[in-house]
């Protein structure tokens, strides 16, 4: 008998504890009182919420075309494939600005209500979303560099190629063949290697900052709704 509880003791000793799943983040609900500052507080968290799901998804779809595209072998995909990648990187610099500059109004909003226990709650929320943004910054910024890098690097090894240029973000649009080439900012996945190697490297880096970015948006999630307690049903 003593050996059977000690057994089964030892089983349950050994069983893995069941973990709490992350909180998914999403909007607040919009069906209470949405007047004054309570219902201010509302809009301005929902606004940052959206733009760090924004983020989120901007993120996946630049992981993907990192990974997707042939940036050596192939010059009309790797001219697609460039552009795209541009055109994302404004979006998530643009989108995590944006979602940054209405977590600072929701802070002065709520810097004026005299619940205490609401603003506890407010400055967690805005802290634990303001680290996701400024990984979405930072990834934004650094993508940025790289197709700056590699743009860099055509110019350096065919200094009068025809191939497209990465548009808007691309620091030698204005004028394609000056002398000397300039050097950018270095990449941090410049020594990857190849330009398909590159991608590579940064696609599993980005996708390694996003996934710590979405413990903080877990964060900000759990205190969504008490940051805006009384704004919602």
């Amino acid at each position: 008998m003593i050996v059977a509880l000690a057994l089964a003791g030892l089983i349950a000793a050994a069983s893995p504890v069941p973990t709490a799943k992350p909180t998914v983040l999403k909007e607040i609900g919009r069906g209470g009182n949405a007047a004054g500052v309570c219902g201010s507080l509302v809009v301005h968290a929902n606004s940052a919420i959206s733009a760090a799901l924004r983020d989120d998804t901007l993120v996946s779809r630049a992981i993907a075309r990192l990974r997707g595209t042939d940036l050596e072998n192939n010059l009309a995909a790797r001219a697609t494939g460039i552009r795209e990648l541009g055109l994302l990187g404004s979006d998530l610099y643009e989108e995590s600005a944006h979602g940054d500059s209405e977590l600072k109004r929701l802070r002065g909003l709520s810097d004026k209500s005299k619940d205490e226990g609401r603003k506890a709650e407010v400055r967690i929320f805005v802290e634990a979303l303001g680290k996701a943004f400024a990984v979405h910054n930072r990834i934004a910024v650094d993508l940025n560099d790289f197709l700056a890098y590699l743009d860099y690097r055509d110019l350096r090894e065919n200094p009068l190629s025809d191939a497209p240029r990465n548009g808007a973000l691309d620091p030698f649009a204005k004028n394609p063949y000056a002398r000397p080439t300039p050097t950018p900012s270095p990449s941090l996945f410049g020594r990857s290697g190849s330009p398909n190697k590159m991608a590579l490297a940064a696609a599993s880096e980005f996708e390694g900052r996003i996934n710590r970015a979405r413990s903080d948006e877990s964060l900000a999630a759990d205190h969504s709704e008490s940051a805006v307690s009384g704004c919602s049903s």
